[in-house]
């Protein structure tokens, strides 16, 4: 039986862009100039490559290997699979990426100066609707596009048409906000991006500063149902004239943070949960007393969790909670120029700089709010 003859659409792929064969030394080799990544091919993934290159179809490609006398069947699933792991690779495309690019977007998401169109392919849009629909937007202006294919029990993500993660199913989420992260990161043309969370009460911005592992997102989400306005769990943006403000995406609650927050966020049960790139399984909570608006800081406290530990706020200089705001850089390439240093400076100086040692969080979110009273009578 040839290609002609099955029945159904032939599996299809064309190579990716910059994705050329070498020879080299007699050898066969694969080079991608998007992920400066060389493969070596046997002679028979060689052949395979050609035959996909040449024709796009897994069928074509396995007639083209049966016709050395292997058996049609074994020289479909050679091919199949090998044209699988390269997709993975994002060495071939899928010909359902096409196919995605040039329909209309699922789903446009705008977030300041990042616009992003989502294109889905045979994948459920609901769970990323429940994550990120309160960011949907009509664009800002010109537009990412990421598409998302299901391909051979996996999830295929393209930005425009260079694939930049291949992951699970149960990744789709995590996978979606790590992408978005990293566009933000990028998009953002002012100011300066620090790991933090942020929260707003009254004529107060708190900024919790954190090495991973603190707290720093449990401690967020407790505070804000302890009426607090959560401004986001992950980035805060640090405006040239010194004003604060968080980066709204939804909190990644981990899984051992669960249990922690159950009283207080009971919806968190009920939420699916995803597997981050980093093996952690994390769960997607968007309060919903939101705060977006930009303010100076008024409140750093960095976090130390000590097992066993009262909570307890120690006063630091605000040289150090300068420093662990600049250390804390979203990316190497957000460094402070002079001007919004000066700003941010200013602000520390009359913001209450603290360090909070401390195991439970209730005792914690007193403390906080203690000391926020105590600033306001100052103020």
């Amino acid at each position: 039986m040839t290609a002609s003859e099955r029945a159904g659409p032939p599996a299809a792929y064309a190579p990716a862009p910059g994705v050329r064969v070498l020879r080299l030394g007699g050898r066969h080799l694969l080079h991608s100039e998007d992920h400066q990544q060389v493969l070596e091919l046997n002679d028979t993934a060689d052949r395979i490559w050609r035959a996909l290159a040449a024709a796009g179809s897994v069928s074509v490609a396995a007639d083209d290997l049966a016709a050395l006398g292997l058996p049609l069947a074994q020289a479909e699933a050679f091919v199949r699979q090998s044209a699988e792991q390269w997709a993975a690779a994002g060495l071939l495309l899928p010909q359902a990426l096409d196919a995605r690019l040039a329909a209309g977007a699922d789903r446009t998401l705008a977030l300041d100066e990042l616009s992003v169109e989502i294109r889905l392919q045979g994948v459920d849009v609901r769970p990323l609707d429940a994550v990120f629909g309160h960011l949907y937007g009509p664009p800002a202006g010109a537009c990412r596009r990421l598409t998302i294919l299901e391909h051979a029990g996996r999830l295929l993500f393209y930005l425009e048409r260079r694939l930049v993660l291949a992951g699970a199913p149960d990744g789709l989420a995590a996978h979606v906000k790590a992408i978005l992260t990293d566009l933000y990161v990028e998009a953002a043309d002012n100011g300066f991006l620090t790991h933090g969370a942020l929260l707003l009460k009254g004529e107060h911005a708190l900024l919790l500063s954190a090495e991973p592992g603190a707290g720093k997102t449990t401690l967020a989400l407790a505070l804000a149902a302890a009426g607090w306005g959560y401004g986001g769990d992950d980035i805060v943006r640090i405006s040239p004239q010194g004003a604060a403000r968080g980066v709204p995406f939804a909190a990644a609650v981990k899984s051992g943070a669960v249990s922690l927050l159950r009283g207080i966020w009971p919806q968190l049960e009920q939420l699916p949960e995803w597997v981050r790139a980093d093996g952690q399984r994390a769960r997607y909570l968007l309060p919903a007393n939101r705060a977006l608006t930009p303010r100076p800081l008024s409140i750093v406290v960095t976090l130390a969790r000590r097992p066993g530990a009262p909570a307890e706020l120690t006063p630091i200089s605000p040289v150090e909670a300068l420093d662990a705001i600049v250390q804390s850089a979203h990316a190497r390439r957000w460094r402070m120029t002079g001007e919004a240093l000066g700003r941010l400076a200013e602000s520390l100086d009359r913001a209450a700089c603290l360090r909070l040692e401390y195991s439970e969080l209730q005792p914690a979110v007193r403390a906080i709010g203690e000391a926020a009273g105590v600033q306001a009578e100052a103020a």
